[in-house]
C-alpha cells in the first residue's frame, strides 16, 4: 500500500529563523574595473581529493553590467599555469544530474494480492523515460552559456601579500571590504589566481566555464568565505558542492552536515511540477534550519538505485579529476569505474548576504554510507482489479489525503 511519511520528517517548524551568520558562499570574489557591482547567486563546485592532492572545479553565475571584470581566487599552495584548465560544463552537468534528489514512479500494489508487486514500469509521458527501480525522473537542469576567461594571472608569494598593487596594475581597486577579506588570506599563506573575464554587448554568457585548479597541500579546505564579498544582497546564494574520493563519504568537521529530508508520498498530479516543489521544499529547510549543510546523495558512482541517468564514465571522471583512477586509453571509452574507486557525495547549502564565518574544513572518511535525497508518487490500481474490493478504495482515500497533507506540510 502507498507509504506514509514518517513523522520525524513532517516535523519542519512554523516558526522560521534569522539566517545565522554562518558563510556558504562561492570559492573567489568577482572585481570590476569600473566599479559597477557584480553579484553571483548559484554556484557548483567540484573536488576530487586523494592523500595531499586536490583538484578543484568552480564555477558561478553572475549579473553585472560591466564588460571586463575578473575573479580572484585563493589557493593554499604555488600553482603554475600547467595546472589550471577549463572543463566543459555539460560534464558537472551530467554529475549534477546524477546526484540530484529524484522522483520515483511507482504503480501501486494491491495489498491481498502479492503477485501485483510484479506489475511492469509505467510510461511516463511529458518526455519522461519509462521508471523502473533502476531509473527515476532527476530536478530540472538548464544548461547555460558560458563565458571562457580571457587572461590568467598567477601572483608570486609577494604580489599575493601586495594583491591591491597588484591589481591596480591590471585596472582593478578593490573595495576596503574586499581588502579586509583577503588580508585574512594573506594570514594564512595563501596564494592568489587571477582569472580576466571580458564580454560585448552580444555576448550572452551568464555562467563562468569550470575552471579546475591543481594543487598539493595538507589542508583539505574550501575557501568559501571571500564568495560572501559577491552574495546579492536580497537573495540567498545556492551552493552544491561535489566530492569525489576514493575512500569513502567526505563531510566537513566545522559545521553540522544533515541528510535532506525525503521518502514521503506526493500526490499523483505533482509529477510535472516536482522541481518547483523541491525548491520551494529545499527553500524552506534552509530557512528553517540555515546553519545545516545538507546531504542529497552520498554513494560509489555507478551503483545508485534508483539511477536518474547513466554514471559518468571513466573519461568524465577524469576529467573532473580522479586521477588515481585509470585505465590504458584503448577500450576504455564509455567504461565506467568500479564502485570501489570512486565514491561521490553531494552536499548543498545556502547563505545569507553579509555573512562571515569560517572556511569549510572537509575529511575524508572510511564510511560507504549510501543516500539518495528522493520522493514517491504511486499510481492507484483501478479499485475493480483489487481483491480487496472496497477495504482497497477506502485505504487508497486515506493514502490519497496523507499525500496532499504530505504536500502543505512540506511547502
Amino acid at each position: 500500500m502507498l507509504i506514509y511519511i514518517k513523522k520525524k520528517i513532517l516535523i519542519i517548524s512554523a516558526a522560521f529563523c534569522l539566517i545565522s551568520n554562518t558563510a556558504f558562499a562561492f570559492v573567489g570574489a568577482y572585481v570590476t574595473k569600473d566599479g559597477s557591482s557584480i553579484t553571483t547567486s548559484q554556484s557548483k563546485v567540484v573536488i576530487a581529493h586523494k592523500e595531499q592532492k586536490t583538484i578543484l572545479t568552480i564555477t558561478s553565475n553572475f549579473n553585472t553590467s560591466a564588460t571586463s571584470f575578473a575573479l580572484i581566487i585563493p589557493v593554499p599552495s604555488n600553482v603554475k599555469k600547467a595546472n589550471i584548465r577549463y572543463v566543459d560544463y555539460e560534464i558537472v552537468n551530467k554529475l549534477d544530474k546524477y546526484t540530484s534528489p529524484r522522483l520515483i514512479e511507482y504503480i501501486d500494489y494491491d495489498p491481498c494480492n502479492p503477485e501485483s508487486i510484479k506489475r511492469p514500469p509505467i510510461e511516463t509521458t511529458q518526455s519522461f523515460t519509462t521508471i523502473d527501480m533502476d531509473k527515476a525522473i532527476a530536478l530540472e537542469i538548464n544548461n547555460p552559456q558560458t563565458i571562457t576567461p580571457s587572461n590568467l594571472i598567477i601572483l608570486t608569494s609577494k604580489e599575493s601579500i601586495g594583491i591591491d598593487i597588484t591589481l591596480k596594475k591590471y585596472g582593478y581597486n578593490l573595495p576596503q571590504n574586499y581588502l579586509d577579506v583577503i588580508n585574512s588570506y594573506n594570514e594564512k599563506q595563501m596564494k592568489f589566481i587571477i582569472i580576466e573575464l571580458t564580454k560585448d554587448n552580444d555576448n550572452k554568457a551568464t555562467w563562468l566555464k569550470p575552471i579546475q585548479i591543481e594543487y598539493e597541500s595538507d589542508q583539505f579546505s574550501l575557501p568559501v568565505n571571500i564568495g560572501s564579498l559577491n552574495a546579492p544582497q536580497n537573495q540567498k546564494h545556492d551552493m552544491l558542492l561535489f566530492t569525489l574520493s576514493n575512500q569513502g563519504e567526505v563531510l566537513t568537521t566545522n559545521y553540522e552536515t544533515k541528510n535532506m529530508p525525503g521518502n514521503f508520498d506526493l500526490p499523483v498530479t505533482s509529477i510535472n511540477e516536482f522541481t518547483k516543489f523541491y525548491d520551494k521544499f529545499m527553500n524552506k529547510i534552509f530557512k528553517v534550519h540555515p546553519n545545516i549543510i545538507r546531504k542529497e546523495y552520498s554513494w560509489p558512482m555507478g551503483a545508485c538505485k534508483p539511477c536518474t541517468s547513466a554514471p559518468l564514465s571513466i573519461d568524465e571522471l577524469s576529467t573532473l579529476g580522479t586521477f588515481w583512477y585509470h585505465l590504458p586509453k584503448e577500450g576504455r571509452m564509455g567504461l565506467v569505474a568500479p564502485f570501489s574507486a570512486i565514491y561521490v557525495t553531494r552536499l548543498h547549502t545556502q547563505y545569507g548576504y553579509d555573512t562571515f564565518e569560517n572556511d569549510l574544513t572537509l575529511e575524508e572518511g572510511n564510511a560507504k554510507n549510501k543516500y539518495q535525497t528522493y520522493f514517491n508518487i504511486k499510481h492507484p490500481i483501478p479499485e475493480n482489479q483489487s481483491k480487496c474490493g472496497d477495504e482497497y478504495a477506502i485505504e487508497l482515500k486515506k493514502a490519497q489525503e496523507q499525500q496532499k497533507k504530505n504536500l502543505e506540510l512540506s511547502l
